[in-house]
């Protein structure tokens, strides 16, 4: 962790009545957990709906507006020292993405008993994660339209055993043919993209103590931690516990891999 993040607060709103205009002196991001909303911000909106989280520059003006009779948002506020260039007003599309929406919730329990310090570490890898989804989305426009398809099923259902066949059925072509393109593409088979995926996550859920290991291979898509252990030694050449415990040391054994998570439709920065 670079330690660049630093926590200020969190809550969450479940009202339809609109939020007045103010400001925060910190970044504020604003997850909508349920229903859907219009956020003003310095006098341009942004319309939400459930799993849209809608970024907030720090200093910036703005208002919730339009909000409907089921609106339920988390927002989190907090300052970034390691940003080198400003940030914009932006809503990501991270419906599909349920470490998010989990992350979201936990850091609010977190804040509401005080374990501001978890709450510090927890929005680290939000933070992180939010950054690193948005950034692969712009390899998007240069993949064939059936393999981004594929890797947002694989992305929303990694928790899941998803076969060949369900796999290029979501995508919209052959099985053959969605064989072809990872391969060509990612020098790998569907299935072993999966197992990328899944690993991915195992390895940001290993970065927080907070979760065991067993949670770990069980939000990664293992049902058998055994069976987790091994898999994620064979792809890393190390146990997660070994991971976790030196994560610096062995944090270039994914780097290659970030661009198969996809998530966010637009560059979270902006020249």
């Amino acid at each position: 962790m670079s330690g660049s993040v630093c926590f200020s607060y969190a809550g969450y709103y479940r009202q339809p009545d609109p939020v007045p205009e103010h400001r925060h002196c910190g970044t504020e991001l604003v997850y909508v957990v349920r229903g859907s909303c219009v956020n003003s911000i310095e006098g341009q909106l942004h319309p939400c709906r459930a799993g849209d989280i809608c970024l907030i520059p720090a200093e910036a003006r703005h208002a919730q507006l339009e909000n409907s009779g089921d609106l339920h948002t988390q927002y989190v506020v907090f300052n970034d020292s390691g940003r080198e260039r400003k940030l914009f007003p932006q809503v990501i599309h991270a419906a599909e993405d349920r470490l998010i929406r989990h992350w979201f919730g936990d850091i609010t329990t977190l804040f509401g008993g005080n374990a501001v310090s978890d709450a510090d570490l927890l929005l680290e890898l939000l933070w992180r994660r939010i950054r690193q989804l948005a950034a692969s989305a712009v390899r998007l426009h240069a993949w064939h339209p059936a393999l981004v398809q594929a890797l947002r099923y694989l992305n929303g259902h990694y928790r899941e055993p998803v076969s060949v066949r369900e796999l290029a059925g979501a995508a919209g072509v052959s099985a053959t043919y969605l064989n072809r393109l990872f391969r060509e593409t990612f020098s790998m088979s569907p299935a072993r993209c999966l197992a990328e995926i899944r690993m991915q996550h195992a390895r940001q859920l290993l970065m927080n103590r907070y979760y065991q290991i067993a949670q770990v291979a069980r939000l990664a898509g293992y049902d058998d931690p055994d069976y987790f252990c091994r898999r994620f030694k064979e792809i890393h050449g190390v146990t997660p516990l070994t991971y976790r415990r030196y994560p610096s040391r062995y944090s270039d054994s994914g780097e290659s891999r970030k661009h198969l998570f996809i998530v966010a439709d637009q560059e979270l920065d902006s020249e």
